[in-house]
């Protein structure tokens, strides 16, 4: 009976000491933190999905820089903002919409690189969905393409410092009509003496 009183009061003894150290005031800080970082990135993303680039603006940094889908594809804050105003400007989006699934915040000291460095980050994952309107090239009809969208936002007093996406672009292509045509049969293609646009 002895040992089982020692082991229940060393258990608590570790949970109570649990506890505490989750709520001490470096824990607090951190969650509020990570708190204000998630609604900084909300407030981006909303504006985004309007095609709002001042909105947007107002919530990056100075020294911007967003990674996309290439090792080689990256935008700095004028270029972002263009990029979505032409996008809003061309395809003349009927809407987008965004479902979190999921969004941590999370403080790191390592630096890996290619925009992942150290600092404070907010992960978020969801599922996107974005309306195109019935023009010929999308073969006269409306069409909702509804994508996985996941992106890491670098946040730093209050602004977006870097932020890096990942969605599948071919599976959006696809959803519109596009074909993805094989090197093999652009090369049937050449040698018949057609040219593919």
């Amino acid at each position: 009976m002895r040992k089982y009183l020692i082991l229940v009061l060393f258990v608590a003894v570790v949970a109570y000491g649990s506890v505490y150290t989750a709520s001490s005031p470096e824990g607090a800080l951190a969650e509020d933190a990570g708190s204000s970082n998630q609604a900084v990135v909300a407030k981006f993303m909303d504006a985004e999905l309007k095609g709002d680039t001042e909105g947007m603006s107002a919530l990056m940094s100075d020294d911007y820089v967003q990674y996309g889908l290439g090792v080689h594809d990256s935008a700095d804050k004028a270029k972002t903002l263009e990029g979505v105003r032409h996008h809003w400007e061309v395809y003349k989006y009927g809407g987008k919409r965004f479902r979190a699934i999921e969004t941590v915040a999370v403080s790191t000291a390592q630096d890996g690189g290619r925009g992942r460095g150290k600092g404070d980050w907010v992960f978020v994952w969801g599922d996107m969905e974005t309306d195109y309107p019935s023009t010929p090239e999308y073969g006269h009809k409306a069409t909702t393409a509804e994508f996985a969208y996941h992106a890491a936002f670098r946040v730093k007093n209050g602004k977006i410092e870097t932020r890096t996406v990942y969605f599948n672009h071919e599976d959006i292509m696809r959803q519109l009509g596009y074909k993805m045509i094989s090197v093999a049969e652009q090369q049937k293609h050449a040698k018949a003496g057609l040219v593919l646009k």
